[in-house]
């Protein structure tokens, strides 16, 4: 008997020890920047003009997903993702946080992945010349006319 619980309590101390660390969080001192906005000297405006294009970016590249003509959705589909340390989208980290829910509502979630997904690579954030990956929301809106 004392064998059997020796073995589970082995067992469950090197699950314990399997675990993963916490994620640990850093303040970003320069988030990511669009290339085209790379030569502006302020911050704010830096990022203003990143955040411009890239909802320029995503108006422009997201369409009303065929197969879904009959639906009548109108409004956003909200999708975090992960920039990485080189400025490309971590593909397999992009989910749907809300998105519409009903008949053909999958369609347009994965529409707003692939749009999301898509988005070109960006200079990546850092602080004291070491890369970071930073977690994004974007919301990309669908209108049926």
């Amino acid at each position: 008997m004392r064998l059997i619980f020796l073995i589970f309590f082995c067992v469950f101390i090197s699950s314990l020890q399997a675990q993963d660390e916490p994620e640990k969080f850093v303040i970003i001192g320069n988030m990511p920047v669009h290339k085209g906005c790379a030569k502006i000297k302020s911050k704010l405006e830096k990022q203003k003009c990143t955040e411009e294009k890239l909802t320029e970016y995503v108006k422009k590249n997201t369409f009303y997903p065929s197969g879904a003509e009959t639906a009548k959705y109108n409004g956003y589909v909200d999708v975090e993702f992960v920039i990485g340390e080189d400025g490309s989208i971590i593909k397999d980290m992009t989910k749907v946080l809300a998105g519409f829910s009903g008949e053909d509502s999958d369609l347009f979630n994965q529409e707003a992945i692939r749009v999301v997904n898509s988005l070109p690579t960006l200079i990546p954030a850092f602080t004291d010349d070491q890369f970071h990956r930073v977690k994004f929301t974007r919301s990309v809106y669908f209108n049926r006319k």
